[in-house]
């Protein structure tokens, strides 16, 4: 398996995308997660007339630098919220599909939604809507769309994909061959279940992860070993079942960014300088993440440069 990440990690650092790219120089990442997660924002240069040329941009630095991307983010959004918000993020996700198409990206992550006490009738209805809506663009450029697992921290009293059955039945129940599975291991240690049952259920529909851990009470997005996660659990499944896509890592909180998310630092003075690590402190963990993948995989003879 080779290593990925997130170009999350350090896109609040800088101004555009392509900047964002060149900051992984010298890392050790070779492959790269893209993240669409906030393109909806406004005056994204994605929901421009120019999109294209943005996404030949963001191309461009990763060929200088020598890195590939190789699965991506979808954007944030509800589909179970109004129908002006599905709309549009129908549109933004269908973009991103093309967009996957562009960069060479064969898979991309895409969030079900969720509505605060929906019974799972309406969830399943509605979603099957949503992903059925993406599937002329699917097609069309051969972008496989991927399902990803989360936990009741994130999503209370709704309803979701927690296990890799309820995921295998919500596939199954699609049956398209563009659809398929993402596990996210940090959501999945949140439940304490049982992640080799759930993986291993998933079998040949995993096609990509989401590595991160914490300490079991919120997504916190810390590195393998900062948290409670089971590694020898998670690479032994992925071994069994013949997983060859790459060991992607969304641990994006190795070092806590002022204002971050689940955790917010406390505030002592608005002028305070020791917010937000520096960028080159964030590049350097990013080094260490790199590492971290590396011993590992390396400890299970499956690591690949």
């Amino acid at each position: 398996m080779k290593l990925c990440t997130t170009t999350g990690a350090l896109e609040p650092y800088t101004a555009s995308a392509p900047e964002t790219v060149r900051c992984f120089e010298g890392t050790g990442f070779r492959l790269l997660d893209f993240n669409f997660y906030r393109v909806r924002q406004k005056n994204s240069p994605f929901l421009s007339e120019e999109w294209k040329e943005w996404i030949q941009s963001i191309c461009a630095a990763g060929d200088q630098l020598g890195v590939s991307f190789v699965q991506a983010h979808s954007p944030d959004g509800n589909c179970m919220a109004d129908p002006e918000e599905r709309k549009q993020l129908i549109f933004a996700t269908n973009r991103c599909i093309h967009a996957c198409a562009l960069m060479g990206i064969p898979n991309l992550v895409v969030h079900p939604g969720t509505a605060e006490g929906a019974g799972y009738d309406r969830f399943l209805t509605e979603n099957s809507a949503y992903f059925q809506a993406l599937y002329p663009a699917m097609e069309e450029y051969g972008v496989n769309v991927l399902i990803e697992n989360s936990a009741e921290q994130n999503m209370p009293n709704r309803p979701f994909f927690f296990t890799g059955q309820e995921m295998k039945d919500f596939l199954d129940h699609m049956n398209h061959p563009l659809l398929h599975a993402c596990w996210d291991t940090g959501h999945a240690n949140m439940r304490g279940m049982d992640q080799y049952e759930s993986m291993t259920v998933l079998g040949q529909h995993l096609r990509a992860v989401h590595i991160q851990d914490n300490m079991g009470a919120a997504d916190e997005h810390l590195a393998p070993m900062m948290g409670t996660c089971d590694m020898d659990e998670i690479l032994t499944a992925l071994l069994d079942i013949g997983f060859s896509g790459p060991f992607t890592f969304e641990a994006d909180n190795l070092l806590l960014k002022g204002g971050g998310w689940p955790h917010r630092r406390k505030v002592w003075r608005e002028d305070g300088k020791l917010q937000t690590p520096s960028l080159e402190l964030a590049r350097k963990s990013i080094g260490l993440l790199y590492e971290i993948g590396k011993f590992l995989l390396s400890a299970y003879d499956c690591y690949e440069y």
